[in-house]
């Protein structure tokens, strides 16, 4: 394309251009970035720099300004932005201190008081508080005193208000005792208040060989009750209440053990009058539970020549246990095994034949201690031992 000097005006909807742009008349071509600026019409066209500017400008609110006074702020020109009011004054409950930097604000005192209502009061005397000054509160009257019902013990910190008795007593009347004998009752002393059906002054002591249905130790009339005879044989222990029945060594049968030729001796060497089963496995002793008992235990006492327990512990081959059977039945186990010289206790086996509707024809069970060990030999002396038994 050739070049156009000189003046010429053009009229045109594009104007294309491959080369460099020069302005006035020493044809300067600009620096990058420049823009081409209109200088009004009697004035030739300039290079210039782009001058920043947002398409949306901030126009300041109320009680903010420009240092320029501009209205708004569009990015041409820096500018700085001021807070316009920030002068406050204090007040009866607010203090503004303008010798810091910035101002410190404080509280003075809170707006509205508060008063002091009945049994309170402010060390300082004031009637009311409202945060000037520092103040205790107190209660007024905490001052009080015992009588014959209340007690307070003034050498705690809080002092200890304690109710010694009620003031109206409660009398004991007919039928009725305290168990100190006292006729009434005021809360003073720890109290029992037992009924009596009839008046008894003396209580009936349960000698040797009566029990009660209760198991009671003594009789006062307070219930009814039923006094029996104590089987055969039972001896009670008074500081638990159950019964024994004692083991002794000829009390055991030894069995058949397929031979015939088992035998159970009282042993005359070693353990003198203790019972030595010579051969076999096992060997028992029968006894029944008496109408009114349960068997709560049992114990077998087994030791050597020289004294000395044996099978404590019970093994699958060495060990004591509960059997039952009827008359046509054979054994069954009435509990598990146990050891030897151990107090087998827990059970609580009963009879079937006491009951109002038993009679001969019916099923009656009975036991057997058995004594286990296979096989038996002469070192070992069954000693003796008991059956526990708890009235019902």
């Amino acid at each position: 394309m050739s070049s156009i000097n000189g003046l010429n005006r053009i009229a045109a909807t594009s104007i294309d251009n491959s080369g460099v742009i020069r302005l006035g008349t020493t044809l300067n071509p600009g620096s990058s970035g420049q823009v081409i600026k209109s200088n009004g019409a009697d004035n030739a066209a300039s290079w210039e720099n782009e001058t920043p500017h947002i398409s949306q400008p901030l126009i300041m609110g109320n009680n903010v300004n420009l240092t320029s006074g501009n209205p708004n702020y569009d990015g041409g020109v820096a500018e700085t932005i001021n807070a316009v009011d920030t002068t406050y004054q204090g007040s009866a409950t607010i203090d503004i201190d303008t010798t810091t930097n910035p101002d410190t604000i404080s509280v003075i005192k809170v707006p509205n008081e508060l008063v002091m209502g009945t049994n309170l009061s402010l060390t300082s005397g004031n009637p009311d508080y409202d945060g000037a000054v520092t103040e205790t509160i107190n209660a007024v009257n905490t001052t009080y005193q015992g009588s014959s019902t209340i007690d307070i013990d003034t050498t705690t910190n809080p002092d200890t208000i304690s109710v010694i008795k009620v003031p109206q007593q409660l009398n004991i009347g007919a039928n009725l005792s305290l168990a100190s004998e006292a006729l009434f009752y005021n809360g003073s002393v720890n109290q029992s208040l037992n009924a009596l059906d009839t008046p008894t002054p003396n209580k009936l002591t349960i000698g040797e060989g009566l029990v009660l249905d209760s198991a009671g130790l003594f009789f006062n009339g307070s219930n009814p009750e039923t006094i029996n005879s104590i089987p055969d044989e039972f001896i009670r222990d008074m500081s638990t209440g159950y019964f024994y029945r004692f083991l002794l060594p000829g009390d055991f049968l030894s069995d058949n053990d397929s031979s015939g030729y088992n035998r159970c001796v009282i042993a005359d060497t070693g353990r003198n009058g203790a019972i030595q089963c010579w051969t076999g496995t096992q060997y028992y002793h029968y006894f029944r539970i008496p109408q009114g008992f349960r068997l709560t235990g049992h114990r077998v006492n087994l030791t050597n020549g020289a004294g000395t327990p044996q099978g404590t512990t019970p093994a699958y081959n060495f060990y004591t246990n509960i059997l039952s059977k009827t008359i046509t039945t054979d054994f069954v186990n009435a509990t598990t095994s146990a050891g030897y010289n151990t107090d087998n206790t827990g059970y609580s086996l009963t009879s079937n034949a006491y009951s109002a509707t038993w009679n001969l024809t019916k099923t009656y069970t009975f036991y057997a201690v058995q004594c286990y060990k296979n096989p038996w030999s002469s070192l070992f002396y069954n000693t003796g031992g008991w059956l526990q038994f708890e009235k019902i």
